[in-house]
């Protein structure tokens, strides 16, 4: 999850948080969807929210214990990729890089 706020736009938020990923991982970090939070008095909270029913959606594809470290990784399955595609907005949509050695170099892909 990536908060943004009123100092960075979407895309800078992104990258940022790409590039967080990325720097704990020795394999190319790919943004698969986005699900952008506006509406309502609390998004953030919402995103928190959406984001532990996915954790417990999809825990039995978590890569590492839940609550610890690395729990954020997943090994990717076709129900969760078809998961994502479905609530989620691709990246190139929203005019957003895939990895960040493409937001590097200035590309979207």
């Amino acid at each position: 999850m990536a908060a943004q706020t009123a100092k960075s736009d979407l895309r800078s938020t992104i990258v940022r948080r790409l590039a967080q990923i990325q720097s704990s991982n020795h394999e190319l970090i790919q943004l698969l969807g986005v699900i952008h939070f506006t509406q309502g008095d609390f998004p953030t909270r919402d995103a928190e929210a959406r984001e532990r029913e996915l954790h417990i959606e999809f825990q039995h594809l978590q890569r590492f214990k839940r609550y610890g470290r690395g729990a954020e990784w997943f090994t990717s399955s076709p129900a969760l990729l078809a998961r994502i595609r479905e609530i989620a907005t691709e990246p190139e949509v929203l005019g957003l890089p895939r990895t960040f050695s493409a937001a590097e170099n200035g590309q979207q892909t």
